[in-house]
């Protein structure tokens, strides 16, 4: 089989151990933030991938949560779904949040 960039990209995220951003994944890859956010966004049409949404369950003292103006500056993070929560991940319109990853 071809290992495709696409295919890269999508194996990239299940080598992953936590959320991944475009700019690494196009730096350890070696092509561009643009190419990266192409395959991307057809994994997460497919429900391969999701979009972590930082903060939404970790800021609770907050009205704004994922609102927040420096929510919204951070980098988008992106996580391989594993096959049981795929139905839910096609299902789910807003990703939940990991706090386990280090802004």
């Amino acid at each position: 089989m071809i290992d495709s960039p696409l295919r890269k990209v999508l194996a990239y995220f299940e080598d992953a151990r936590q959320g991944v951003s475009i700019n690494s994944i196009a730096r350890d890859l070696q092509i561009s933030p643009g190419q990266v956010e192409s395959k991307v966004e057809f994994w997460i049409r497919k429900g391969r991938l999701q979009q972590v949404i930082p903060g939404r369950d970790i800021c609770g003292s907050c009205g704004l949560k994922g609102g927040c103006y420096i929510v919204k500056n951070l980098p988008r993070i992106y996580e391989f779904v594993q096959e049981d929560k795929r139905e839910e991940a096609l299902t789910v319109s807003e990703p939940s949040c990991r706090a386990k990853y280090n802004w």
